[in-house]
C-alpha cells in the first residue's frame, strides 16, 4: 500500500507541477515542454538501462522512429507522401485544415509509439543475444547508420528532410502541445509504477544481477528483455513523435537521429538522477533540463560541453544519483524510492522472480 500511495503522491505532483509551471515561469511552452518529453524519455530508458541491466546507447533510433512514422502518417492520411515531399522541395505549399491536423495528430502520435515499438520487438532477439557491451555498442552503431540509411531515401524527404504542415494560425499549437507532453510523462510514470508493481520488474531485476544463474532457474530471460526493451523504444517513439511536431521539420542529422539532441542526453538524465530509483528519471529530467536552461542563454556553442562538465561532476558528488541522496536525506519522502534497489529483508531477487516470473 506504501508503494501504491507513493506512486500515486509522484503522479500528482507531476500533474501540478505541470499545470502551475507555465504560471510560474516565463519560459516559453514550446521550452518547457521539453522538460516532459525529458521525462517520458529517461523513464523509457530507465526500463532497459536500470531494470534489466542493459544499455541502450543508440535509444536515439526509436526517438527517430517515432519522430518519421508519425509525421508520415500525419501527411500520407491526406496527401500522396512523394506528392507532398516533392511540393515541399518547390517550396509549395500543401495546405491542410484544422481539423486534419487534429486527426493526424491523434493517430500519428500513437502510430510512431507503436512503430518504434514493433522495430524494437523485430530487432531486440538478436541485439539483446549480444553480451551487454555488445549490445550497447551495437544499439550506439545503429544509431550512426539510421541517419545515413533516412538521408538517402527521397520518399521521406532525404537529406533536405520533411517539413510538417503548417499550424493553422487560429490553432493554440504551443498549448496543445504542452499538455500533450504533460499527460505522457504522467502516463509514462503510471507505467513505471505498473512496472514495480508486477512480477516484471522481480525478473528484469534477477537477470540484471545474474543472468546465468536466473536462466539456469528455469527464468524466460530474452523473452523478458525483449518486452523491456519494447517499453523503452514505445516512450522514446512517443517522445519522437511529439517532438517532430514540435520543431515542425524532420531532419534525419538536426532533429531525428541528432546524437546530440535530446535522444541521445537521456542516458546523462538518468544516471544523474539515479539508475535503480524510481524518482531517479524525474529527478534527472528535471535537474538536467534546469542545467540546460541556466547554460543556453550565455555559454553559447559551448553549452554542450559545459553541460556534459557539470553533469559528470554532479555524477561524481552523488553516486547513487541525486534520488539516491534525497532518498538518504528524506527516507519517508522517498520510501518507494529506497524499495526499488533494496531487496527485502537483505535477500537476493533471484529465488523469489524465477518462482514468480516464470510465466509471466
Amino acid at each position: 500500500m506504501n508503494d501504491r500511495i507513493a506512486h500515486m503522491t509522484a503522479l500528482l505532483i507531476v500533474l501540478a507541477a505541470g499545470l502551475a509551471l507555465p504560471y510560474l515561469t516565463s519560459v516559453p511552452l514550446p521550452r518547457l515542454a521539453m522538460l516532459w518529453l525529458f521525462m517520458t524519455l529517461a523513464i523509457g530508458w530507465h526500463i532497459t538501462a536500470a531494470q534489466a541491466g542493459y544499455l541502450p546507447l543508440g535509444s536515439v533510433v526509436f526517438f527517430g522512429i517515432g519522430i518519421y512514422a508519425a509525421a508520415v502518417l500525419q501527411i500520407s492520411l491526406y496527401h500522396p507522401l512523394a506528392e507532398y515531399v516533392s511540393a515541399s522541395a518547390r517550396d509549395t505549399a500543401i495546405t491542410f485544415t484544422p481539423h486534419q491536423i487534429f486527426t493526424g495528430l491523434a493517430l500519428g502520435i500513437p502510430f510512431g509509439g507503436l512503430t518504434a515499438m514493433l522495430a524494437a520487438m523485430l530487432l531486440g532477439p538478436l541485439l539483446l543475444s549480444l553480451p551487454r557491451q555488445h549490445f550497447a555498442i551495437a544499439t550506439l552503431g545503429l544509431a550512426l547508420a539510421l541517419p545515413e540509411l533516412a538521408a538517402g531515401w527521397q520518399l521521406i524527404g532525404g537529406g533536405a528532410g520533411l517539413p510538417l504542415p503548417p499550424l493553422p494560425q487560429d490553432m493554440p499549437g504551443a498549448d496543445m502541445f504542452y499538455r500533450i507532453s504533460l499527460v505522457m510523462a504522467a502516463l509514462a510514470l503510471l507505467l513505471l509504477a505498473w512496472l514495480r508493481a508486477t512480477h516484471m520488474r522481480l525478473a528484469l531485476n534477477a537477470l540484471r544481477e545474474d543472468e546465468e544463474k536466473a536462466r539456469a532457474l528455469g527464468l524466460a530471460t530474452l523473452r523478458h528483455k525483449v518486452l523491456a526493451f519494447s517499453l523503452t523504444a514505445l516512450l522514446c517513439g512517443l517522445a519522437g513523435a511529439v517532438y517532430g511536431n514540435l520543431v515542425r521539420l524532420v531532419d534525419p542529422f538536426t532533429t531525428a537521429f541528432d546524437l546530440s539532441g535530446p535522444g541521445t542526453w537521456v542516458a546523462f538524465m538518468v544516471m544523474l538522477g539515479g539508475m535503480t530509483t524510481f524518482w531517479g528519471p524525474a529527478v534527472g529530467a528535471l535537474a538536467f533540463f534546469g542545467l540546460q536552461k541556466l547554460l543556453l542563454p550565455w555559454a553559447g556553442g559551448w553549452h554542450q560541453a559545459l553541460l556534459a562538465a557539470l553533469v559528470l561532476i554532479a555524477m561524481a558528488m552523488f553516486p547513487r544519483g541525486m534520488s539516491g541522496w534525497l532518498t538518504a536525506r528524506w527516507p519517508r519522502l522517498f520510501a518507494a524510492s529506497r524499495a526499488m534497489h533494496q531487496p527485502r529483508h537483505g535477500a537476493s531477487p533471484l529465488p523469489r522472480a524465477c518462482t514468480e516470473a516464470r510465466h509471466v
